[in-house]
């Protein structure tokens, strides 16, 4: 076994090796380095986790910048979409040239000390236009921060653990940063020293990941190895173009799927909170411990459901989990219980979360060749977060402003 994962005698006689040539990394080595990847699971996952502090951070903080800066529910739209428009192009055009990159561990290393730079804009902005520009410009370092993430963990991992692996790495870290931590650390300093310094969390830590990477995490054997054969062969982008990836079924599926689930998401995140400050008369504090217990839940839904899927194979997990979550709607917006009730409910329904990794990432790397990867978890991000992300949050806050703060995550009530 060669360090490209194939075999050497494969490598070494007949038509391919006149075509492609010899990997020029003949030492022999298991497929995969269990430390090594490892090392690199944890790396990438504590760093995604980072910068989803920032992309996760603004739902939290909304029911105070709203009333600060005098925002309506279709600006709160336009502030979730503009960050997903950029984030979509960034993961679209990060993904294409990912694939063509000559040292995707220095490339990572300069995204995260561009987001550390970048994500504090949003705390000195003074009125909607210029959060919204700050956004847009964060979105469009983000994107290809997680395209590259997650075609790294796609690319390296072993094919055994590559659910797990994509899974953790996309889902863990943000669980628990972004997720869980971050809505108890935001909401405690947007009351008790205001909004702006919830946008100050971030860049510390993003560069302090940006050094880890940089020394710990080793350059990528198989990947270039892989572009070493893309090189000597020259018929690449011939046999795996652009479009031929973008067009394969799983991956248009994988894209569809990923908008609804963007959408389903992001709606539920942006919106939520201001129903249950604002129409529900729910406490900050309840607000802050649900989410959190959300992000909770959505940590081990994003573990667990892809590692299901490695056993009993993915469409199984994609449509169960899908279908339960159609209940939480109605748990959200009619179920009056107490507190850790509503967040046991809201947990247990927050399942299709657990999905958007097998969706963005891991379907489709596994559904393409392996120098195509970046290119088809790039655009099945982009297209799901445009969709979902860029699309759906505007329609929400319009409707919101026209038929109530319920309209967004369901039917308006009777009263209203």
């Amino acid at each position: 076994m060669d360090a490209c994962g194939g075999s050497r005698s494969d490598e070494s006689t007949g038509p391919a090796s006149q075509r492609l040539g010899e990997c020029p990394m003949t030492r022999p080595r298991p497929d995969v380095s269990r430390a090594r990847e490892a090392t690199m699971v944890a790396l990438l996952c504590i760093a995604y986790g980072v910068v989803n502090v920032d992309l996760l951070g603004i739902n939290f903080l909304i029911p105070f910048i709203k009333p600060a800066l005098s925002l309506t529910n279709g600006q709160v739209g336009l502030l979730i979409a503009g960050y997903w428009a950029s984030f979509a192009a960034g993961s679209w055009l990060g993904g294409r040239q990912i694939d063509r990159a000559r040292s995707p561990k220095r490339l990572l290393v300069a995204l995260l000390v561009i987001f550390a730079l970048t994500s504090p804009l949003s705390g000195f902005t003074a009125d909607f236009g210029w959060l919204l520009a700050a956004r847009v410009l964060v979105g469009a370092v983000d994107g290809p921060i997680a395209a590259l993430v997650q075609s790294l963990i796609a690319m390296e991992s072993a094919d055994s653990r590559r659910g797990l692996n994509v899974a953790i790495v996309q889902s863990l870290g943000s669980s628990i940063l972004g997720a869980s931590v971050g809505p108890l650390l935001l909401v405690y300093l947007a009351r008790t020293h205001g909004w702006r310094y919830g946008f100050f969390v971030a860049p510390v830590p993003a560069l302090v990941c940006a050094a880890l990477v940089f020394y710990l995490l080793s350059d990528l054997e198989r990947r270039s190895c892989i572009a070493y054969r893309a090189r000597k062969a020259g018929e690449v982008m011939e046999m795996n173009s652009t479009l031929s990836v973008i067009l394969s079924r799983n991956v248009i599926w994988c894209a569809a799927g990923g908008a609804f689930l963007a959408g389903f998401m992001w709606i539920t995140m942006g919106f939520l909170p201001l129903l249950w400050v604002d129409t529900r008369h729910i406490s900050a504090e309840s607000m802050s411990f649900i989410m959190a217990v959300l992000g909770v839940s959505a940590m081990v839904l994003c573990i667990g459901l892809p590692v299901i899927s490695d056993r009993v194979g993915r469409k199984p997990v994609l449509v169960l989990a899908s279908i339960l979550g159609l209940l939480l709607p109605v748990v959200a917006l009619d179920v009056r219980a107490s507190t850790l009730v509503l967040a046991v409910l809201l947990a247990v329904t927050w399942t299709p979360v657990g999905l958007s990794s097998l969706f963005m990432a891991t379907v489709p790397a596994e559904s393409v060749a392996p120098e195509s990867i970046a290119t088809a978890v790039g655009f099945a991000t982009a297209f799901g977060t445009f969709a979902g992300g860029v699309i759906a949050p505007p329609l929400a806050g319009w409707s919101a402003d026209h038929w109530g703060q319920r309209a967004p995550s369901g039917p308006p009530s009777p009263r209203s």
